[in-house]
């Protein structure tokens, strides 16, 4: 699988693209910023982005959908639980002193155990609540990779003192969604250096084994 990550705005969130090396279909997932950037690494690596798919709806991981859509034409995904933060991005960007433009609703509803397809790749949606309501991750097994939005980081874990977060929540999400799985599995946090399952077990500070 083809995988770029885009470190991206005023909070350096990352926006990932994923690609099929065979079909060149690719989706975009959080595109919080710079959508120009966005798709101007879609334009080199030769893709065709075909999904946008949302981790949560909080306004830095949003910000570009309706510039990645207008330039790609692609449907966006997102949980129904946060379909309210996503649409309501432009009130959380002044809580946060920046602007931004409304977004375009949703196209598609995820559900948790859900499969979205590209090419020839697959990615499992799993649901993770407690950062937001409807945070959820993307799994491929095949890349053994986990996208996890901002429910967990390399040695941190997601911020649950915005609207609808609950701490509760989120040490169930990690202990019994995530750390569930294989070990060995890299995970592509929203924000931060990537890291692995099994390093985030053993050494994150917050919620270990």
């Amino acid at each position: 699988m083809i995988t770029r990550t885009l470190t991206l705005g005023p909070f350096q969130t990352n926006s990932y693209l994923l690609g099929c090396e065979a079909t060149r279909e690719a989706v975009v997932i959080d595109p919080g910023f710079e959508a120009e950037e966005i798709l101007a690494q879609v334009e080199t690596d030769e893709l065709r982005v075909v999904k946008i798919l949302l981790t949560h709806g909080h306004v830095d991981h949003v910000s570009a959908v309706s510039g990645v859509k207008a330039g790609t034409g692609a449907p966006v995904y997102i949980h129904a639980a946060d379909q309210d933060q996503y649409l309501a991005a432009p009130s959380l960007a002044r809580y946060f002193g920046l602007r931004t433009e409304a977004q375009p609703p949703p196209d598609h509803i995820l559900s948790d155990g859900d499969e979205v397809t590209f090419g020839q790749e697959k990615l499992s949606v799993i649901h993770t609540p407690g950062h937001t309501p409807g945070g959820v991750c993307f799994l491929s097994e095949s890349a053994k990779l986990l996208v996890a939005g901002d429910t967990l980081f390399c040695r941190g874990i997601g911020r649950t003192n915005l609207p609808g977060g609950s701490m509760r929540q989120l040490f169930a999400s990690i202990k019994q969604r995530i750390y569930s799985l294989d070990g060995s599995i890299r995970v592509l946090p929203g924000h931060g250096p990537d890291t692995t399952i099994r390093d985030e077990m053993f050494q994150n500070p917050f919620v270990t084994l």
